[in-house]
């Protein structure tokens, strides 16, 4: 499958995703949307400057198709494979588990004292 392909699959399911940050489920411009969501949203605010280049990439890949030449830009295994994480990381975040490698989770009141919450250490 070419390169232009799968970062155009995996563009639309990153901002298929923002359905799920966008409330009233609008989409309206891509880079506008993008900017607005990432003021509360710290996973977008992270990805908020490459995911603003790789809409530029987008649009020079889906405006530029025709029949005889194919798109005038072919993105580098490298964009397409950091496109596809971004994807996954959106649709699928990893859980606090997984980073910091606990499997239990505690939950302890203000209230509760040290030597309760180094129980669960």
């Amino acid at each position: 499958m070419k390169n232009s392909v799968r970062f155009v699959r995996a563009f639309a399911t990153t901002e298929g995703e923002f359905s799920r940050f966008n409330e009233d489920n609008q989409i309206d411009e891509f880079s506008r949307s993008l900017r607005g969501l990432s003021k509360s949203d710290k996973v977008l605010r992270s990805f908020l400057e490459v995911l603003l280049e790789y809409s530029e990439l987008r649009n020079a890949i889906v405006q530029t198709v025709t029949a005889d030449t194919g798109p005038i830009a072919e993105p580098h295994g490298e964009v397409v494979q950091d496109i596809e994480r971004i994807a996954r990381m959106l649709n699928d975040p990893p859980r606090i588990t997984s980073v910091f490698g606990y499997e239990k989770v505690a939950k302890i009141d203000t209230n509760d004292s040290l030597e309760k919450a180094k129980d669960y250490c």
